[in-house]
């Protein structure tokens, strides 16, 4: 056991980054594709529009299962497919999803993805 919460905030600084950044990257990703001006629909566009599509849906499923994991005090029901299968190669999608997108929300969309795949996989040593 840790000697105090400073010792854990040192140790585990990736699941602060992951927790805290990746609404907030997701959030500026969606600010400037919305902020943008109207661009023809390319595939470029919809690859862009699918990227922070999933990034949202990955953002959401992680924090609701942890709500629940909270609340019941138990894993989630079917929190080793999603966490362990699904998880990840949605948010690397997602990452990927910025390199042939077009549009100004690449950047924190790539971002975003980065800090999703992290959500995932720093949350296995704390949980489990």
């Amino acid at each position: 056991m840790l000697a105090n919460a400073g010792d854990w905030v040192r140790d585990y600084w990736f699941v602060w980054v992951s927790w805290l950044g990746t609404p907030v990257a997701l959030g500026i990703a969606w600010r400037r594709w919305a902020g943008g001006r109207l661009a023809p629909r390319t595939w470029r566009t919809v690859v862009l529009l699918l990227g922070l599509l999933a990034a949202s849906a990955n953002a959401l499923v992680f924090f609701s299962m942890m709500a629940f994991a909270a609340v019941a005090k138990a894993p989630p029901p079917g929190w080793n497919f999603i966490g362990g299968n699904l998880g990840p190669y949605v948010s690397l999608a997602s990452a990927g999803a910025a390199i042939p997108g077009r549009g100004a929300a690449r950047v924190s969309l790539a971002v975003s993805g980065f800090l999703g795949f992290l959500l995932w996989v720093s949350i296995h040593p704390v949980v489990l």
